[in-house]
């Protein structure tokens, strides 16, 4: 049997297979995350071309990000639960192909996850639920998952969650996404030099590149929808 991977795995880096970061966190100075050069120069040097920023308002996702070793496109995050009247607006921000980044509260039940993506979907929208490996809904129960994706709703999921960072629960779901190809877009979910050195760590195992490499994985799509 011959190996269409390169046998020296750790040549490999994130950035070279994706092209783009989908980095949820990056934006959320509520949390912290803000976008540093020393961020993105880290992610630069693993081969990333671009990231997808999501900001939490209208007013930070139209902001020009300056000293940034990367091109930094920021896009609108919609939260389910926090902002139902802006979510029935006649005209939501979206990207690429008519995507609408949305989250919620890790405890949201199923039936109130699949409600707000039934709406959007109703609409045109196509979503994409951030971080979907660290919804409980989703965590203790897969026939939860199999109906959010009948329903259309697209998964992003943070390889950083893949080293257990996030939780032991949310390391299983992750592999799980990954394995099975539910994974449309995937983040590093890496804030710091350091988180993006473990990210890269993972690329010792060529399970998860020849993962990383399925047609399902959209990331190398959103260069080319600006």
């Amino acid at each position: 049997m011959i190996s269409i991977l390169p046998n020296d795995t750790t040549s490999i880096a994130v950035g070279s297979l994706l092209g783009v970061d989908m980095h949820i966190d990056l934006l959320n100075s509520s949390s912290g995350f803000f976008a540093t050069n020393d961020v993105t120069e880290g992610l630069k040097n693993s081969g990333y071309n671009a990231i997808i920023g999501a900001a939490l308002d209208n007013e930070s996702a139209n902001q020009t990000i300056t000293e940034a070793a990367l091109p930094i496109r920021t896009v609108r995050l919609y939260h389910l639960e926090d902002e139902t009247e802006e979510l029935q607006e006649n005209e939501l921000v979206c990207f690429g192909k008519n995507y609408v980044l949305i989250q919620a509260s890790s405890a949201i039940l199923s039936r109130d996850l699949e409600d707000g993506i039934a709406d959007l979907k109703q609409r045109g929208y196509t979503p994409i639920l951030v971080k979907a490996e660290q919804y409980e809904c989703l965590q203790d129960n897969y026939r939860n998952i199999q109906r959010v994706i009948l329903q259309g709703c697209l998964f992003e999921t943070d390889m950083l969650s893949l080293t257990g960072h996030n939780g032991a629960e949310s390391k299983r779901l992750a592999q799980k996404l990954f394995k099975e190809e539910r994974v449309s877009f995937a983040g590093s979910g890496a804030c710091s030099a350091d988180e993006q050195y473990v990210v890269n760590e993972l690329f010792h195992s060529k399970k998860l590149v020849k993962q990383l490499q399925s047609p399902q994985i959209k990331n190398k799509e959103l260069l080319t929808t600006y």
